[in-house]
């Protein structure tokens, strides 16, 4: 029989439920026990529940979680922490990201969406793991950066645990949609609505610099949510445009870099990278003008026929 396919009836379904729980239980495992195996977690938990998810009917998908979890957590108790922080989210996100993928929401909305959805879920671990170990988990990842004491610490923290968020699922999509591909489970692009993916630039972006004077460690992480619609944004030039283009592009993008290095040391102690900001928006603006004037879509990678 073909692993490769979606399943049928309740005995397929929760024969592969439980596949999968299994699998999710040794991925865990090898997870809390093997030094620097935080990659495996990254790109393969999530892929597991994606994966599980689409194949299985939706009636199951309640089941398959609830089941994961506490299959992970009895299998992972002597490290309660990392279990906390690391796979239980990654479950609940990849099972998020595959029913989410299944019903078509745009990639770029879907894996923004995922990631702030996973650093809420760590955010709210830190009480539960202070609570059942007595760790304060973020002295933990201060150690594991080497930056114990720094002062600016307390600012870059929220933005890492966001960006690791972020990268998990990121990694996820790039080796899950190959497979996922084989089901008929392709990726959507906003089509005619990809100026959105600037003006969410302009957005994130501006904000950063607004928040940073009220909340630094805010304003990182909007400085890194304005980032990643930029890379959405450049996909605008991936494809034959004009040669004029291309110099616009550049030059916005020096002139940018200028104004942030002229501005930096003007900055408070720790702040000046916020500045950042505006080299995204001076790179987001030739994007969008290119894409108005000359009505360019985002490639669309795949239609959704599933």
């Amino acid at each position: 029989m073909k692993f490769f396919h979606k399943r049928l009836g309740p005995s397929q379904n929760l024969a592969f439920v439980g596949l999968m729980c299994a699998v999710e239980a040794v991925l865990a495992t090898i997870g809390t026990l093997l030094p620097l195996s935080s990659l495996l977690i990254i790109i393969f938990l999530p892929l597991v529940s994606a994966f599980t998810v689409i194949v299985c009917e939706d009636k199951y998908i309640l089941i398959y979680l609830v089941a994961a979890i506490v299959l992970s957590l009895g299998v992972t108790a002597y490290d309660i922490s990392e279990t906390l922080f690391y796979i239980v989210p990654a479950t609940i996100v990849g099972t998020i990201y595959g029913f989410l993928l299944k019903k078509g929401l745009p990639s770029a909305y879907l894996i923004f969406l995922c990631a702030l959805i996973e650093t809420g879920l760590n955010y709210a671990a830190l009480p539960i793991i202070k609570l059942l170990s007595g760790q304060d988990f973020l002295v933990l990842l201060e150690t594991m950066l080497g930056m114990i004491g720094e002062p600016i610490v307390p600012f870059l923290i929220p933005s890492f645990i966001f960006v690791y968020s972020l990268m998990e699922v990121v990694l996820s999509h790039v080796f899950g949609m190959p497979l996922l591909r084989s089901l008929g489970i392709k990726s959507w692009d906003l089509e005619s609505f990809s100026w959105l993916y600037e003006v969410l630039t302009f957005l994130f972006s501006g904000m950063a610099i607004g928040v940073a004077f009220a909340d630094i460690s805010v304003g990182y992480c909007l400085l890194f949510a304005g980032l990643f619609f930029l890379a959405y944004s450049l996909l605008t030039f991936v494809r034959k445009l004009p040669w004029w283009t291309y110099v616009f592009l550049a030059v916005m993008g020096v002139g940018g870099w200028i104004v942030f290095v002229c501005l930096y040391h003007l900055m408070p102690p720790y702040t000046g990278m916020i500045l950042l900001g505006i080299f995204t928006i001076c790179f987001a603006i030739p994007c969008l003008i290119v894409r108005l004037l000359f009505k360019v879509t985002n490639l669309v990678t795949e239609s959704n026929h599933g």
